[in-house]
């Protein structure tokens, strides 16, 4: 399984999952997008755009790792859905809280939340999502205090025109077509998802032939974090991916 993260994340934000992964035996493998290291702070994310970063994941799986189930969160399920597409070492591909797909507005809720960076987007320069809005939108259930607080701190800057990239997506309005997508493909909403909600991920599944959907009860965008909430979602996305039937 091959992990992507999403805007002003950074590769171990899959470290609950990995620690599941290892006593399943499973192989997992997380990808960190350029100028997501804390080390490199935002070197060169000027430049990255949904395209870039495709094309990195893309080389990566192609080269270095093989067949896999590649598995994004957020803007990270954007990524995977173009890689999906086009690499035929995935085989099946899981979009978790995943941004509309084109055609599919964001909520009025977002799309005000966006404009107030639309400097950035604009620009495309760097820029990092204030804690009050990240709390809102990212931790807005099932975190203390200290267990928010934490885990924004570590939250990275994020590259301004691939966050416009995402965000034009939207009004793509020529891709609206239904379509049978290459491999399979399961969506994963989270219930009280404040970002991507479950009316949005459900259209996105709708888009799909094929597709399969989940909601994840209590979850809130940040499935992957959220205490409890993570066990339940990886348990019920392995099931999916190893065939393995729901527990009751």
């Amino acid at each position: 399984m091959v992990c992507l993260h999403g805007m002003w994340g950074f590769a171990l934000i899959y470290q609950f999952w990995f620690a599941l992964g290892e006593m399943l035996g499973i192989k997992m493998f997380s990808i960190e997008l350029p100028g997501h290291t804390k080390e490199l702070n935002c070197s060169g994310l000027d430049k990255q755009t949904i395209k870039s970063y495709v094309r990195i994941v893309d080389d990566v799986i192609r080269s270095c790792i093989g067949d896999c189930i590649l598995v994004g969160w957020s803007m990270g399920a954007v990524i995977s859905r173009h890689v999906a597409k086009q690499n035929l070492c995935v085989k099946k591909v899981v979009l978790i809280t995943s941004p509309p797909p084109p055609g599919v507005f964001f909520s009025l809720k977002v799309q005000l939340m966006m404009i107030k960076y639309g400097v950035w987007l604009i620009l495309g320069k760097p820029f990092r999502l204030t804690p009050d809005d990240a709390a809102e939108f990212a931790f807005n259930r099932g975190f203390t205090d200290q267990e928010c607080d934490a885990f924004i701190a570590e939250l990275n800057p994020e590259s301004g025109r691939a966050a416009r990239d995402v965000t034009l997506a939207q009004f793509a309005f020529w891709e609206m077509k239904r379509k049978k997508f290459r491999c399979p493909m399961l969506v994963v909403a989270g219930e009280f998802d404040a970002l991507t909600p479950v009316a949005l991920q459900r259209k996105m599944a709708e888009r799909y032939i094929g597709a399969e959907y989940r909601e994840i009860p209590g979850a809130c965008h940040s499935i992957m974090l959220q205490p409890v909430v993570r066990e339940i979602a990886f348990r019920d996305i392995t099931g999916w991916v190893y065939d393995m039937p729901k527990a009751a």
